[in-house]
């Protein structure tokens, strides 16, 4: 064959599939993208400006958005590392929709953070994106399966230092010198107002190198700190009457000084009606959403982040509620059972739940319903043919227990421990809820992975 010669190839090369399609199809990665129904989730977000043929084209579309979110949680990587991951591998770059060349690459590691808040903004399509999935995943399930339900709740802790109140006031006076009076200050080329900032600094190092630390001694710690605090608010206040001060000082500054104010009105109260907490107490002067809850656990008293309250079935976790106020989980009975009614489209005939669920409004209304529940029985039987009866409904009642406390209980540490879960290091009340949102949903992809490949491997050995 000369140089010249022209090498016509046997099939149109538009018709030829690409190599790496078909090894990425083999791939967990490819078998985790085949479980998800991309489309209907994308259908959910609105179409980008972008895509009008105006401006730059965008690196992901509405469904490499939420293919970014669950590789986020699937991988377990940072934001930046997610990124350059993307960058480098040709599998991550098939499951989210993209190709790039040989020479290019996303140079925005900050992508990620932002595609989570722009669905932060669609919170209200979360509840549709779970539909979506549950119609895709209920497939995979045994039909029998619908028929039942369990709930419980748990708190989904939020990335911050635990918050003592001495840390709490010198947080709130680290941000009233160092990020706004002396930087003000500087950026104005004025003299500094007079403070015992480093002083009290000094004291700040050697009671936090205390290993154990005196009722006495944090008492005087805490009132120093009310008046440094309060000394370095007025001050504050006094520069920002100055016309050119108000151009450094922005709205997100000025959002955070009213929770720094809101923190010192608190602190200063309990500190002179000696009472260890208020209502709607702040526990972080960035993220001034988060509240203590009391959560009654032998290592771990009191959490500080989201309350979620989680509906399984089949296996399969959805979120019912979430709060970062504290709330009654026995009271979600009503939404859980209309929740199901819409996920499964069938009647719910068996319940498990939590002893703590087991009120009388309750009981009555899962007796209404007909629902078997694993609620111990009230009152005695009186006849053989009840005492008979109570047996093989305690047969039923243990198994449900079982299922609960196994299946429903262990998906929590598993979404902790393997999904991002443990503590959400968004920076937000909203991208929080995304992040936890993604978390769980990408831990029931995994588990319909599996159970698709295990079917897959039982059908492959009735066939042979």
């Amino acid at each position: 064959m000369t140089k010249s010669s022209k090498i016509i190839p046997l099939f149109p090369e538009e018709d030829l599939m690409d190599i790496r399609s078909v090894a990425f199809e083999g791939t967990e990665l490819g078998q985790l993208y085949a479980t998800i129904p991309w489309d209907n989730l994308a259908a959910l977000l609105p179409v980008p400006k972008s895509n009008n043929g105006r401006g730059a084209k965008p690196w992901f579309n509405n469904a490499g958005k939420f293919a970014c979110m669950f590789l986020k949680h699937y991988t377990g990587l940072s934001d930046k590392k997610l990124i350059q991951r993307i960058n480098t591998d040709w599998a991550m770059q098939q499951f989210c929709g993209i190709r790039l060349g040989i020479n290019e690459q996303i140079k925005d590691l900050d992508i990620i953070g932002r595609i989570r808040g722009e669905l932060s903004a669609h919170l209200e399509k979360l509840p549709g994106a779970q539909k979506v999935l549950a119609e895709e995943w209920f497939k995979y399930v045994e039909q029998q399966e619908l028929h039942q339900v369990s709930g419980d709740a748990s708190c989904y802790e939020s990335y911050l230092r635990y918050p003592t109140d001495v840390k709490l006031l010198w947080e709130c006076a680290e941000w009233l010198y160092e990020k706004q009076l002396f930087r003000i200050c500087a950026e104005l080329k004025v003299n500094r107002p007079r403070n015992k900032f480093k002083e009290q600094s000094r004291k700040q190092l050697a009671y936090s190198k205390k290993k154990r630390k005196k009722p006495s001694q944090t008492k005087v710690r805490i009132r120093s700190l009310l008046y440094l605090v309060r000394k370095g608010k007025h001050q504050l206040e006094g520069l920002l009457k100055e016309p050119q001060a108000a151009e450094h000082f922005s709205i997100k500054d000025l959002s955070t000084y009213q929770t720094v104010s809101k923190v010192l009105e608190q602190q200063q109260y309990m500190f002179d009606n000696q009472v260890r907490s208020v209502e709607n107490r702040i526990v972080s002067i960035f993220k001034d959403y988060v509240r203590p809850i009391v959560r009654g656990k032998e290592n771990k008293p009191v959490e500080f982040g989201m309350k979620v309250h989680k509906v399984q079935i089949a296996g399969i976790s959805f979120v019912e509620y979430s709060h970062f106020n504290a709330y009654n989980e026995s009271t979600r009975m009503a939404s859980t059972l209309a929740l199901h009614s819409e996920l499964t489209g069938v009647k719910c005939m068996r319940a498990a739940f939590d002893q703590l669920y087991a009120t009388n409004a309750n009981r009555k209304l899962l007796t209404q319903e007909q629902i078997m529940t694993n609620f111990s029985r009230k009152g005695r039987a009186c006849t053989k043919q009840d005492e008979l009866a109570r047996k093989q409904e305690q047969i039923i009642k243990q198994q449900l227990g079982k299922d609960r406390a196994t299946v429903l209980e262990g998906s929590f540490g598993n979404e902790k421990n393997h999904y991002g879960l443990r503590k959400i290091k968004a920076r937000s009340a909203e991208t929080e809820q995304v992040w936890m949102f993604f978390g769980m949903m990408t831990a029931n992809a995994v588990k319909i992975m599996r159970l698709k490949n295990k079917k897959e491997k039982e059908q492959l050995k009735k066939a042979v």
